[in-house]
């Protein structure tokens, strides 16, 4: 091969290869949640939500966007409160499904799944709150109390002695 094909063949090569790495063909994101994240933390919840519904398109099984959702849900402009539970459980199922390792490395083991359970009472609450306020009857009030004593039971049994699990349990009783 002539050294002017040679030369040719590695320019064609090397401008591929930049191509594909501008293209996102390089390695993936360390922290695909980290801007969601950040939102979050600056009680940007709407904002928070188009990035997480795109990063459960391209990984539907990410236990840490499924959970930072359904803390969207619960706490955005909107509450969404079905679509706030079905995230938080998703999470839990998910986090069981993988090895019971918590998906932020900011919380051990334990403290994801208890969060996880206190995200979800907090949804069960404000829905029974919400209801209560509206006057709706004692038959419809039954289900957010028995799913609220619910997640309280299963974050009792994770951390019994935790401060939130009391405030809750407390807080239940008082209703």
């Amino acid at each position: 091969m002539p050294a002017n094909e040679g030369r040719n063949a590695r320019r064609i090569a090397a401008a591929t290869v930049l191509a594909l790495l501008a293209a996102g063909c390089s390695r993936p994101d360390p922290d695909p949640n980290g801007s969601a994240r950040a939102l979050i933390e600056e009680s940007q919840w709407d904002q928070a939500v188009d990035l997480l519904k795109r990063q459960l398109i391209e990984q539907p099984d990410d236990v840490a966007a499924h959970f930072y959702l359904g803390r969207c849900y619960l706490n955005g402009s909107m509450f969404y409160p079905g679509a706030a539970a079905g995230e938080f459980e998703t999470a839990l199922r998910l986090f069981a499904e993988t090895g019971r390792h918590s998906p932020i490395s900011e919380y051990n083991d334990q403290y994801f799944e208890l969060r996880c359970h206190l995200e979800l009472a907090k949804v069960y609450l404000r829905t029974y709150i919400e209801l209560a306020d509206r006057g709706a009857p004692r038959s419809i009030l039954q289900r957010p109390m028995r799913d609220l004593k619910k997640a309280a039971e299963a974050a009792g049994k994770i951390a019994p002695d935790s401060q939130d699990v009391r405030d809750l349990k407390s807080m239940i009783e008082s209703l």
